[in-house]
């Protein structure tokens, strides 16, 4: 994908996320018979922006096929918490179909904060990984060009040291015969 299409669809989902933000807030304000659903919405909502900013911040692109399919469940997701707070609440039929609605864009947006999420730290952490073996091997290679200690401090051997070392290292059954 081209830079300036994952420029753009990282704005349209920028975009996107801040709509259906709107909407949420606005509908918990309107449609009483919605507030808890539209509250934990919210809270998954709030979170998706969270990270999605953190990503922005570290790589400056998001994978382009997910986020096309992020930001058409989010207009769908704005659509729906707008009807949301259309519906009347005598009409429980409506009011039942369009929670489990809501229901069911929660957990697909929990879907994608587990799993796409979870495939994007495992791609950071592999470049991770790969960038720290090249450090490494260039470590390894100009290893010969350190410099040497020049100064080596013998050890000097005291008799005191070898008998506290050598009773440190026997069983107890032998150091209580010897004493």
């Amino acid at each position: 994908m081209e830079p300036v299409s994952q420029l753009v669809s990282g704005a349209a989902l920028g975009v996107a996320l801040e709509l259906l933000s709107d909407s949420i807030r606005r509908a918990v304000t309107t449609a009483s018979s919605f507030k808890f659903k539209l509250q934990l919405l919210q809270t998954t909502v709030r979170i998706l922006i969270s990270r999605f900013k953190g990503i922005q911040g570290e790589q400056k692109q998001f994978l382009g096929a997910e986020a096309q399919r992020l930001c058409e469940l989010l207009v769908r997701g704005s659509r729906l918490v707008s009807k949301c707070s259309r519906i009347s609440r005598w009409n429980y039929f409506k009011m039942r179909r369009y929670e489990k609605r809501i229901d069911e864009l929660d957990e697909s947006l929990k879907h994608l904060l587990t799993l796409n999420f979870q495939l994007l730290q495992y791609e950071n952490m592999r470049k991770l990984l790969t960038e720290v073996n090249e450090m490494s091997k260039k470590f390894v290679d100009h290893e010969e060009e350190l410099p040497k200690p020049s100064h080596v401090v013998p050890f000097k051997r005291s008799r005191k040291l070898i008998v506290f070392f050598s009773l440190a290292f026997k069983p107890q059954s032998a150091i209580n015969a010897q004493i």
